[in-house]
Parts: structure tokens; sequence; C-alpha cells
């Protein structure tokens, strides 16, 4: 189906599961660059460019060839996070990943994006179905007379025992205040380890939303999946 002459063409079946509210729509750092947070890559970089490492630094080699073009890099950014947190600590690195995502840009339709999606993403009852790596609390803004349900990890709804998806889910921790004493994210290479691997408490909640729902990507480019788990092996 196609709702304008020049829209996508929308598959019948996405549509009548979205009435039925087996749909849940998986959301990347590309939904909320409009509204003025960074990629990952100008995250990478804002963090870096704070601590302003040596030019030779372990660092730097790594993160140059991102400078250069996605295509140069061979060495991820969860794994150059990982070289920072050894290097100046993790809450001190993690503290600047607060710090700036808790800035957005002064532009209009700050937030429209979300909106939109949290509209379309509604369950029968209408409430929002959406689960994202983002940590940014922008799903959470608007004039919603109830505020949506909040998951963060790892106590992340348990779909396998009949928990219900609405609301808004954090797979990779949710933005604390800038005051906090601790900044829980799933940044680094050790911290996907542990997410995915040692603790795996987000490979079992990804398997369990993949066989109970129908998943919509957004935001995503094919190396973010990659990175986090969702393609391959």
């Amino acid at each position: 189906m196609r709702f304008f002459a020049d829209g996508p063409s929308i598959p019948d079946v996405l549509l009548e599961c979205c009435d039925a509210g087996r749909v849940v729509f998986l959301c990347g750092a590309g939904v909320s660059q409009p509204s003025g947070m960074p990629s990952f890559v100008g995250l990478t970089q804002h963090v870096i460019d704070v601590f302003d490492p040596p030019s030779d630094s372990e660092v730097m080699d790594a993160f140059r060839p991102w400078l250069e073009g996605q295509s140069a890099a061979n060495v991820p950014l969860d794994q150059i996070f990982n070289l920072l947190h050894q290097e100046y600590g993790k809450d001190e690195v993690n503290a600047l990943v607060t710090e700036r995502l808790n800035v957005v840009s002064a532009i209009e339709n700050v937030g429209r994006e979300h909106d939109l999606v949290k509209r379309i993403s509604s369950s029968q009852s209408g409430a929002p179905q959406i689960v994202t790596t983002n940590f940014d609390r922008l799903f959470e803004a608007g004039s919603e007379r109830t505020p949506p349900k909040i998951h963060e990890p790892p106590a992340l709804p348990s779909i396998h025992f009949g928990s219900t998806i609405e609301g808004i889910t954090y797979l990779h921790g949710r933005l604390v205040e800038p005051n906090s004493e601790h900044h829980p994210y799933v940044l680094s290479s050790a911290d996907f380890g542990r997410a995915y691997l040692s603790e795996g408490w987000a490979t079992s909640f990804v398997r369990n939303l993949l066989e109970r729902y129908t998943v919509v990507l957004l935001g995503y480019q094919a190396e973010d999946l990659n990175r986090a788990g969702f393609a391959g092996g």
C-alpha cells in the first residue's frame, strides 16, 4: 500500500501486524540526529577532543581512519571506547557522553521524528512499542497525558513470560543526569561483551523480541547492526 503517490510501498502484512499490536520499532542514532544528537562517530570524536590524547597514542591511531571516512576504518568504535575507558576511566569517559547528550540543538521541531514513531508504533491500547539503542530521552518528550512506561537494562521486559513490550525500552542504557555518580551505558566492546555474551541479557531480549514481534529498524546502518549483534552470527 502507498499512502502517497511517490511514497514507499508498505506491505499489507506489516500494516495488519501493526493494527494487531505485533510490531515493534527498533530505533538507532539516525532517528535522533535531526534533533541535534551526534552519530556514534561524532560522539566518539567529542570524547576524544575533550581528552586530547597524543597524536601517536593507541586511541588516535585507532580513531584517525574514521576521520578519513568510514571505509578507511578497521577498528570498531566500541573498541575505541574500550581504549578510552582503559586510559581515562569508564565513569570519566561516560560522564562526557552524558554531558554531550544532554545538550539538544536549538532547532525547530526537536523530537518531531520521535513523535511520529510513537504514533505509528502504538499498540491497540495507544501505548508506543519502541526499543532504542540510543541513550537520549527524546522519546519521553511530548504532550501525552500518560507518560510512556520506561524499561532500562538489565531489567528489560520478560517477553518470554508474557510481559508487555509497551513503552520505551532502552536496550543499551538510558541517559542519566550530568551530576549522577555513575553513567551506565553499553558503549565499549567490554560492555557489549557483557550484554550480549557473558551475561547475555541483551541477547535473550532481542531473541525473544524477534520471535514474537515484527521488528522495524529505523536509523541504523548495516555496520551498526553487525556491531550490536543484530546481524550475522
